[in-house]
């Protein structure tokens, strides 16, 4: 499965069918949760990260957020649902 928080991805139409960017959906790559995660696929084994510096601010090029891939075992988890 692949999910991204990106319109122009095609990920994106399946965080809207969750619920959106405020879901909560959770991403581990490797057993870890990924913060500042802006596309996650599973089959392919790679998540697009934000990167952010020792104190936690977002890194910046020019007028760019700074992002990366990273490769490893990528797992997406569905929110539990909170109906009554």
């Amino acid at each position: 499965m692949r999910i991204s928080v990106d319109e122009r991805d095609s990920g994106y139409r399946t965080l809207v069918e969750w619920g959106g960017p405020t879901a909560g959906i959770l991403v581990t790559l490797n057993g870890e949760e990924v913060f500042g995660c802006i596309t996650a696929d599973e089959e392919l084994g790679e998540v697009l990260v934000q990167v952010f510096d020792e104190n936690d601010c977002p890194v910046v090029n020019g007028d760019e957020f700074r992002r990366e891939w990273r490769r490893g075992v990528v797992e997406v988890s569905m929110p539990a649902m909170m109906f009554g």
